[in-house]
């Protein structure tokens, strides 16, 4: 079609950049699939364009001062517990008390500007003006707080507030994003309208990091590089902070470095990444140690099936880290991988998994205790629970056998799985033996069921089908 003149371009931006943000990705959903068969029946390129700021970011909430300022920091929130020092990060809850001392130096500024807000109601320019306007002035505010907190002058509240090392962390990284809120956040847009058109979007996380979206990401990042290095460096923050796979960045910084040695990487603007993702392992061994306790009666709850998710979460981290850059391991970056590797080969060894073990066992404990304990037992226990959380160990043990390998700590499990089929193994055996020299004994009658599900659950298909159907001839009273 023939190219657009500035006056129609203008009037589709203006009218686009009004969509509400759900209208606006249906739209821009709709335009990809017709450019894809309708080739340029439309001008596409112009509609997701102007589209970019409303699916990036989200259309400015002008609903108050405080949230047109905060537009440019929703990528960088997060209401996860972290390190008060995680770059590209900043605690939700830190937004009322970072504003109340901005209020507490700019109170008169911030009542001006909402006056200005409520005068211009309903006009939209106007009230996207103030919010570029609003947002500059927080930064300058911003950095006066930065500056009181090392005054005497101060009022001794802010003074105490700023002085926190979290709050100090916090607030310069504030500063920093509102100082370059503007080009960040259209260039944010960019990436997002860009996976959007490829189908790596889910809500506002990036499923995916394509080619495509790597290619104007780089753009961008050239564009920035223009103002700071510093700005560079949110940007790619803020898209580590989208993706639901965040090894996944390391393809846009092997665009921009055209290197895959992590050693490199580091020496860049880009190294507070690689220690973000670093810090994310050191995070979740941690956590597989607390889910996993080396004291007995505390092992005795332990959640199997948090333990296997966390398991999961370490695994694909490093191994997605080990996939897009090469990790020296006399590197900083390698010795934190080991550290958190060696920290995880400890949490799951031979006597850290013998609650998953016993769990197993459980279900044929009258048989497979010794002797004398065995006559201990009153009741015959509910075998219902035991054999769902037996299949919540197994399914632990397997998993880690399955993923671990590589990552060196998928051993000791694979050692538990091996000795419990051998060991239920025998025990069904000489269940069988018992009901044919003795039908009538009842309680190895009753345990054949609860065998033969564990041997569906424990066994590897080839060798359990043998076994399972011997145990279902003895139970049916075939010899």
């Amino acid at each position: 079609m023939a190219a657009l003149g500035d006056g129609k371009r203008r009037q589709i931006t203006e009218l686009l950049r009004t969509m509400p943000a759900g209208k606006a990705a249906m739209l821009a959903r709709t335009v990809t699939a017709m450019r894809a068969s309708e080739g340029d029946s439309l001008p596409t390129d112009v509609i997701l364009e102007a589209l970019a700021p409303t699916l990036g970011t989200g259309r400015a909430d002008r609903s108050s001062l405080l949230r047109m300022i905060c537009m440019p920091l929703e990528p960088f929130l997060t209401d996860r517990a972290q390190r008060d020092d995680s770059a590209g990060l900043i605690q939700r809850t830190m937004l009322r008390p970072w504003w109340d001392a901005l209020t507490a130096v700019a109170a008169s500024d911030i009542a001006a500007l909402t006056a200005e807000i409520e005068a211009h109601r309903g006009d939209d320019d106007a009230l996207d003006a103030i919010a570029v306007q609003g947002r500059a002035a927080a930064a300058d505010w911003t950095a006066t707080v930065l500056r009181l907190g090392t005054g005497a002058k101060a009022a001794p509240s802010l003074r105490t507030f700023a002085r926190r090392p979290a709050a100090r962390i916090m607030l310069k990284q504030i500063f920093e994003i509102l100082k370059e809120a503007e080009p960040l956040s259209e260039a944010i847009a960019a990436v997002m309208v860009a996976a959007e058109r490829d189908g790596a979007v889910a809500g506002d996380r990036l499923i995916d990091l394509p080619t495509q979206v790597v290619t104007v990401a780089k753009h961008h990042y050239g564009i920035l590089a223009s103002s700071t290095v510093m700005v560079t460096r949110y940007f790619a923050l803020a898209i580590l902070n989208r993706l639901e796979k965040p090894w996944l960045i390391f393809r846009f910084t092997r665009a921009l470095a055209l290197q895959r040695d992590a050693t490199i990487v580091a020496d860049t603007e880009f190294g507070s990444i690689g220690e973000r993702l670093l810090e994310d392992l050191e995070r979740t061994a941690a956590a597989v140690d607390a889910a996993n306790p080396k004291d007995r009666l505390s092992a005795r709850i332990v959640d199997f099936d948090l333990l296997r998710e966390l398991v999961g979460r370490y695994v694909d981290c490093a191994e997605g880290v080990l996939n897009e850059i090469d990790l020296r391991r006399d590197s900083p970056w390698g010795e934190t991988m080991l550290r958190s590797r060696s920290r995880m080969r400890e949490a799951l060894g031979e006597d850290r998994l013998r609650p998953a073990e016993e769990a197993i066992r459980a279900v044929l404990a009258e048989r497979l205790l010794k002797p004398q304990n065995a006559r201990r037992t009153a009741a015959a226990p509910d075998t219902a629970p035991l054999l769902a959380r037996a299949d919540q160990a197994i399914r632990l043990l397997a998993f880690i056998t399955q993923r671990a390998g590589r990552q060196g700590f998928g051993s000791p499990a694979r050692k538990k799985l091996d000795h419990l089929v051998a060991e239920i193994e025998k025990c069904c055996e000489d269940l069988i033996a018992d009901l044919r020299f003795a039908p009538a004994d009842h309680t190895a009658r009753r345990l054949l069921e609860p065998a033969i599900r564990l041997v569906e659950l424990l066994f590897p298909r080839e060798r359990g089908q043998d076994l399972t159907r011997r145990l279902a001839r003895a139970l049916d009273g075939v010899a």
